[in-house]
């Protein structure tokens, strides 16, 4: 049966809803602020985030740094490569006339900063009444040393905690080119902790205060005769090339997560 009413408001079967002023304003206002982005000359009165991004990333151009010298220290001074080399290129064991091999003093020095031993001591290789080769000074100070250089490595590790958990932040939030950018902003940190770290190993005054090394008196002690100056100038130019080793697979690393193409490809 066709509808013989021209219009649906004409049709007497009907019934028009009937609405409560107050439910029309409710509902005018939910749609102006449903559709108040069409407005242009509205005022933007939305809060402003926290750009967290910008905040943290500054914190990789003192840990990136940090965790590079930490890291090429603490690897020089626990193995027994570098101690080895300069006994047998300064041959003190045997200006003093020591008997005692380069290898196996190099291994005690070795063994006792990994905590392998924690007594710093070994006797001359002779068959009849052989001398222990270090003093009781000569333990003192290798125990701050370790000390200082297990220090170290607690620092290390909490600049790599850090510095791997804000490089996640950035890539989870597609900040990459901040990435980038506070990594080549922590190479003037990384040159001038460089720079301090020669002024304390190279300066003997400077060196013997941090290290607690007292100097060779010709009194017996073996250690400081061992850890002189051409030790530590050898221990600058290890930690030197180590650390720009570290720099470079970090670099690479960076640059593989902020989408560059690479040194070794794309």
């Amino acid at each position: 049966m066709a509808n013989m009413y021209k219009r649906i408001k004409n049709d007497p079967r009907i019934t028009k809803k009937r609405t409560h002023p107050a439910s029309e304003s409710i509902l005018g206002i939910k749609n102006f602020v449903a559709h108040r982005g069409r407005n242009p000359w509205r005022v933007n009165l939305t809060k402003k985030r926290t750009p967290w991004a910008r905040i943290l990333a500054p914190i990789l151009i003192v840990a990136i740094p940090v965790l590079v010298m930490m890291a090429a220290s603490n690897t020089l001074m626990r193995l027994p490569d570098v101690y080895k080399y300069h006994l047998l290129s300064s041959e003190v064991l045997s200006e003093r006339m020591i008997s005692a091999d380069e290898t196996d003093v190099s291994k005690l020095i070795s063994n006792y900063m990994v905590h392998k031993t924690d007594t710093f001591q070994m006797k001359e290789n002779l068959d009849y009444m052989p001398d222990n080769l270090f003093t009781k000074a000569d333990g003192d100070i290798m125990f701050g040393i370790r000390r200082m250089t297990d220090l170290q490595l607690v620092l290390g590790l909490a600049m790599m905690v850090l510095a791997a958990a804000v490089i996640v932040y950035l890539v989870r939030k597609r900040e990459k080119d901040i990435l980038l950018r506070d990594f080549y902003l922590c190479l003037p940190v990384y040159a001038f902790l460089q720079i301090a770290n020669a002024v304390i190993l190279l300066f003997s005054p400077i060196r013997n205060r941090v290290f607690g090394i007292v100097a060779d008196k010709g009194d017996g002690n073996l250690l400081p005769a061992i850890l002189d100056g051409s030790y530590f100038r050898l221990l600058v130019l290890t930690e030197l090339v180590l650390s720009l080793v570290f720099l470079g697979l970090i670099y690479y690393l960076v640059l593989n997560l902020s989408g560059r193409k690479t040194t070794f490809g794309r």
